[in-house]
């Protein structure tokens, strides 16, 4: 049927860990963002100025934004409980992941070069309440 032999992709410990360290700074980001939406929703009837029904929505709309930040901080969990089995570490408090310490770039690029970071995971374009906690 098919005359091309498929070939075998081979996955390494070093490439493993990448993919997780950058799934986790995307988690982090997402997670980020959903907060920062629902905390930057108007708040309260008078102060405001909603009228009631619309201060209903949005305060509908803030539940559900938290409800999916959280499901985000669920996600980052299980990325990093994968990374720890892998023997991956950590970088809490260092920044969202390895891209943010130049020390820790040589340990888990498969070329002994970090790759080249997009520019949705730039320490520009990161979490706008990322100093908060540091």
């Amino acid at each position: 049927m098919n005359d091309v032999a498929a070939t075998k992709r081979v996955i390494t410990r070093e490439l493993a860990l990448h993919a997780l360290y950058e799934a986790a700074e995307l988690e982090h980001n997402l997670m980020c963002t959903y907060l920062y939406a629902a905390f930057s929703l108007k708040d309260g009837v008078v102060a405001e100025g909603l009228a009631p029904d619309e201060a209903e929505a949005v305060s509908r709309w803030r539940l559900k934004l938290i409800r999916v930040a959280v499901e985000e901080m669920q996600h980052l969990a299980a990325v990093w409980n994968i990374t720890s089995a892998l023997g991956g570490s950590g970088t809490s408090g260092q920044g969202s992941t390895a891209h943010a310490r130049p020390a820790a770039r040589t340990s888990w690029a498969p070329t002994g070069r970090a790759p080249p970071t997009p520019a949705r995971f730039r320490r520009e374009s990161r979490c706008p309440i990322g100093p908060i906690h540091r």
